[in-house]
C-alpha cells in the first residue's frame, strides 16, 4: 500500500512539469471564455429588462403596436419565455380589439330590415346567411336559405364560411341581433370582414314580413344590386396574408390554418409557436400566429358564454345596490353627447371606441368589484364585453336592457319613489332613434 501511495506521488511529480503549462494555459482560456460569456449574457440581460420595461409601458399606454412589437424582440433574448408568451398574447388581443372598435363604422356592421328584404327577393346571391341560434330555435322557424351554426360553436366551422375574397357577406342572423353581436367581434377580430349582423335579428325579420302583408308597411323600393366589396382585410384595414399550398417550406403553416378551420385552434397556436422558435424573423409567420391567438381566444370566450350571456338584470342590479353587497363599478359606454343627456348617477363615461385605452381606469382583473357595462340597449355593451372578457376580465358584465331599459323600468314603478333605487343625473333617454346614433364618437 505504501509502495503505491510513492509510486503515485512520484508519477504526479514527473508529469507535472510537462502538463503544467497547458493546465494553465487551460485554465486561461476557461477563465477568459467565462468572462466573455458573463459580459454576454449580462449584456442580454439589460437588453432583455429594457425591452420588457418599454413594452409594459406603451401597453400601460395603450400603445398596443409598439408593445407587440417589442416583445417580439425580446423573445430570442431570454429563455424564460412562457411568461413572455402570455404577455405577447394579451399584447396582441390588445391591439386586435382595439383596432375592431376604432374601425368601427357609423352602421357597426348592421344590415338594414329593408336591405336585407330586397336583396333576399333578388335571390340573395351576394350573401351567406348564418343562422347562430340553438337548433330548436333554427327548427321553429328560420329565413330560407339560413345555415344553422349555434353561435358557441362557430369557431368551429370557419371552413364552412365564405372568406372576403370570395365577395359574399356574411349575415349573422339570431333573434335580437344579440348573440351575432358576440359573434360579429369573434369574426371579425380573425379576419372576416366580410360578416355583418341583421339589425334586429330574425323577430324584426318576421314583424317586418307581417307589416308587408297586412300592408300596414309600404315595400321598400330596391334599387341594383351593389356587389360585396372583395378584398381580405383585418380589423385595422391591414392586408391578411393569404396562407400559401403546404410544401417543404412552410409545412407548419399549412397545418396550423388547416387546424385553426376545424376548429382546432389551440394546436394551430402551437404549431405556429413551435415554428417561430426557427423563424423569429419571419413577419409573415408572426402574423400567422397572432391570428391563430385571436381565434383561440374568440373560441374559448364563445364557448365559456352563460345562457344569461353575461348580462345582470335590472332587478338584480337594483337589489344589490340597496343591500350594498354587490359592488359595481359602472362604465357608461355610450357618447359623450348620449352620456351628458341623462345617465346613471355614478357612472364613469368611456365611449366604447377607447374603451381598450383606458384599462388603467377599470378595477383589477381579481377585484371582486363587477365591472358593468351601459349602453342605450346593450348592444355597444357586448362589444366591449367580448374583449374584456378575452383580455382576462372576468369581473365584467352588462346592464341587461341597458340605459333605456332602467329608464322603462323606472316608469313602470311609480311606487318606488323616495327609495334607494339608483338615481339618475341628466334628463331621460333621449327617443329611440338618437340612441342609436354616436355623435361621430
Amino acid at each position: 500500500m505504501i509502495w503505491k501511495r510513492l509510486s503515485l506521488t512520484l508519477l504526479f511529480i514527473f508529469l507535472f512539469p510537462l502538463s503544467g503549462g497547458s493546465c494553465r494555459v487551460a485554465y486561461s482560456a476557461i477563465r477568459q471564455d467565462g468572462t466573455a460569456s458573463g459580459e454576454k449574457n449580462i449584456t442580454r440581460t439589460n437588453d432583455a429588462s429594457r425591452l420588457l420595461v418599454e413594452a409594459d409601458a406603451d401597453f400601460s399606454r395603450g400603445k398596443y403596436q409598439k408593445a407587440v412589437n417589442g416583445l417580439r424582440n425580446l423573445l430570442p433574448l431570454t429563455a424564460d419565455k412562457e411568461i413572455l408568451w402570455a404577455r405577447y398574447k394579451k399584447a396582441v388581443l390588445a391591439r386586435t380589439g382595439n383596432s375592431f372598435l376604432h374601425a368601427m363604422p357609423k352602421d357597426r356592421y348592421r344590415i338594414s330590415m329593408a336591405a336585407f328584404v330586397c336583396a333576399l327577393d333578388k335571390g340573395a346571391n351576394g350573401f351567406f346567411l348564418l343562422d347562430v341560434r340553438e337548433k330548436r330555435e333554427y327548427a321553429s322557424g328560420h329565413v330560407t336559405g339560413a345555415v344553422n351554426i349555434p353561435f358557441r360553436e362557430i369557431l368551429d366551422h370557419l371552413d364552412r364560411l365564405p372568406k372576403p375574397e370570395t365577395g359574399k357577406k356574411i349575415v349573422i342572423i339570431c333573434q335580437t341581433q344579440h348573440r351575432a353581436n358576440h359573434v360579429l367581434v369573434v369574426l371579425r377580430e380573425i379576419g372576416f370582414s366580410n360578416a355583418y349582423t341583421l339589425h334586429n335579428g330574425y323577430r324584426s325579420y318576421l314583424s317586418f314580413q307581417k307589416k308587408l302583408r297586412n300592408k300596414t308597411l309600404t315595400k321598400p323600393t330596391c334599387g341594383p344590386t351593389v356587389p360585396a366589396r372583395s378584398g381580405t382585410t383585418q380589423p385595422g384595414g391591414q392586408p391578411l396574408p393569404q396562407i400559401p399550398v403546404p410544401d417543404h417550406h412552410n409545412v407548419a403553416q399549412g397545418a396550423a390554418e388547416q387546424a385553426l378551420q376545424v376548429g382546432r385552434t389551440a394546436l394551430a397556436v402551437d404549431l405556429l409557436k413551435l415554428a417561430l422558435t426557427g423563424e423569429a424573423d419571419n413577419d409573415f409567420l408572426w402574423k400567422q400566429y397572432d391570428r391563430a391567438l385571436v381565434a383561440e381566444a374568440g373560441k374559448t370566450y364563445l364557448r365559456s358564454v352563460p345562457d344569461n350571456r353575461y348580462r345582470v338584470s335590472i332587478d338584480d342590479f337594483v337589489n344589490h345596490s340597496q343591500k350594498k353587497d354587490q359592488r359595481y363599478f359602472l362604465v357608461d359606454v355610450r357618447s359623450p353627447v348620449e352620456f351628458t343627456r341623462g345617465h346613471l348617477a355614478g357612472s364613469v363615461n368611456i365611449p366604447f371606441r377607447t374603451l381598450l385605452q383606458h384599462l388603467g381606469q377599470l378595477p383589477p382583473k381579481d377585484s371582486s368589484t363587477r365591472i358593468l357595462l351601459i349602453s342605450t340597449s346593450q348592444r355597444r355593451s357586448i362589444y366591449t364585453l367580448v374583449l374584456l372578457r378575452q383580455l382576462g376580465y372576468t369581473n365584467s358584465f352588462m346592464l341587461k336592457g341597458g340605459y333605456g331599459g332602467y329608464i322603462k323600468w323606472l316608469k313602470k314603478l311609480p311606487a318606488l319613489k323616495g327609495t334607494s333605487v339608483p338615481s339618475l343625473q341628466g334628463g331621460p333617454a333621449p327617443d329611440e332613434q338618437e340612441q342609436e346614433e354616436d355623435f361621430g364618437c
